[in-house]
Parts: structure tokens; sequence; C-alpha cells
């Protein structure tokens, strides 16, 4: 039997007579080393996936977008990076990230709310869902009356 090169044969006994390896045999082990390196993983798309580094110009461009629709994982769709990486980039701009209700917005939820405004409406008009509009009406002790379907199925 031919091996490989010196270090393939360490590496065999290595392998071999690592008590973790038995019952694999000798030829089972010198078809494995001779199989080569391990290939990277391709993708879902059939392509080995490749760490990309955003420009300032495309950080920018990020910064800007994420103001218009504030959602992380849109983001990280329209620029080919992981959400981490988003997060990264905007913390790095001192962009805030979170995504509860702010002072501001809870006075202008109240305020819209004692106009009449649907919590749907609200929510829609601040980027929020109805149920964050609700919650934060609550919270700050507005009364939330019903939805005007179960209103009505009351008369």
């Amino acid at each position: 039997m031919l091996f490989p090169s010196a270090s393939s044969f360490v590496h065999l006994l290595h392998v071999y007579s690592n008590l973790s390896n038995r019952g694999r045999g000798p030829h089972e082990l010198l078809q494995k080393l001779n199989r080569g390196p391990k290939r990277a993983v391709p993708s879902s798309t059939g392509q080995a996936r490749k760490a990309r580094q955003l420009r300032e110009s495309e950080i920018t461009d990020l910064v800007a977008r994420y103001v218009e629709c504030r959602n992380l994982r849109q983001l990280a769709i329209e620029f080919r990076v992981s959400r981490g990486t988003v997060s990264k980039h905007l913390a790095a701009k001192n962009v805030d990230t979170s995504r509860g209700m702010k002072d501001a917005d809870i006075r202008w939820a109240v305020a819209a709310c004692a106009a009449g405004q649907s919590s749907a409406a609200i929510g829609a008009s601040l980027g929020f869902d109805n149920h964050t509009v609700i919650r934060a009406l609550r919270g700050v002790g507005v009364h939330i009356r019903q939805p005007a379907q179960l209103r009505a199925a009351r008369k």
C-alpha cells in the first residue's frame, strides 16, 4: 500500500489509533484521506457563500433606508448581508434600532386617539402594529374602546 505523503501517514496512524474510531479499517481511513480537502458548503443557491463587506456609501444608504422602513430583516435581504451585520453598522452610526414606541410617539398616539382615530390608523401612520399602539395607550392609562364590529353586534 502506498501512502500519499509522510504527514498523511502520521495522520493515518493517529486517526487509526484513536479509540473513538474503532470499527474503521485502514482501507476506509485511507480512502477518506485520499478524498482531498473538504469543499465549502454551498448555499441554497448552489454557490459558496462569501462574507460581503459593505462600502461606506452602502452603509450610508443602509442607514437612510433603515430610517424609511425600520426593518432589519428587509435591509439584510436588500443589502445581501446578515441581520447582525445590519445591526452592527447601524449601531456604529448611532442609529436607535429599538422597536418600541418612543415617548413622542405615545404622546402623538394619545392625541390621535382622543381625536377619534383607530389604533390601526394610528399604527399605520407611525409605522407600528395596532396591537403595539393599544399596548402603549393602555400603558399610559388611556381607555381603549371596543372595535366597531363588537359594538355593532351588541346593539
